[in-house]
């Protein structure tokens, strides 16, 4: 939810009969979709202290500033130096600590992602719904950057991705990154049922040892 965007009206009498029936389509999932839908908000959200890390880590980096700030002048002496010696390096740790904190919100947005699919993706067939989801999602954003025009170009990149903000990176909030997370958690709970199909079998031969 944004407060300072209204939203897109979708002309509907001015859209290709086929394009609407697509954007109609792209709304529609399966049970198992809206169910990983469901499931991966709410375990977004039931972890709160990754929540409480987000909202402090501005205060926390204004504090680390303002403490290396102190030892700076301390050290370096920079109150006996000139204005605009004092200015620049002040600036620059103000540069680097503001880039500490836009690394970290994104990593640990990334991390916070990565464990709530964990969390609810538990058989190769629950990977299927999450796929299933973000490939809809994906599809259906590619079809509104259509049938909107030119308006939706500043909120949806071409491949369906919503364009972040300022402060996000790509790859800590767009669907593609977290698409390719769920192919790598299916990638690896195929392995395991291989591997114990495979041990089972071992067993009931009597070959494993």
């Amino acid at each position: 939810y944004n407060p300072l965007f209204d939203g897109f009206k979708i002309p509907v009498d001015r859209i290709d009969p086929d394009l609407l029936q697509q954007l109609k389509e792209s709304f529609v999932m399966s049970s198992g979709a809206r169910k990983f839908m469901m499931s991966y908000l709410m375990s977004q959200n039931s972890r709160h202290y990754g929540q409480h890390v987000l909202i402090a880590l501005p205060g926390i980096m204004l504090l680390l500033h303002y403490i290396f700030g102190l030892l700076m002048n301390s050290k370096q002496g920079l109150m006996e130096q000139k204005r605009f010696y004092r200015l620049g390096l002040q600036s620059l740790l103000l540069v680097i600590c503001v880039g500490m904190a836009l690394y970290s919100y994104n990593d640990i947005r990334s991390i916070l992602n990565s464990n709530a699919m964990e969390r609810v993706i538990r058989t190769p067939e629950q990977a299927d719904d999450a796929i299933e989801f973000f490939e809809k999602c994906l599809e259906r954003n590619r079809l509104l950057r259509k049938v909107i025009g030119k308006e939706a170009e500043y909120y949806i990149e071409e491949d369906g991705n919503i364009v972040p903000t300022f402060y996000e990176f790509s790859q800590a909030v767009n669907y593609s990154a977290q698409l390719e997370i769920v192919k790598g958690i299916k990638d690896r709970l195929e392995a395991y049922e291989k591997a114990k199909a495979k041990v089972q079998a071992e067993v009931e031969k009597g070959e494993f040892s």
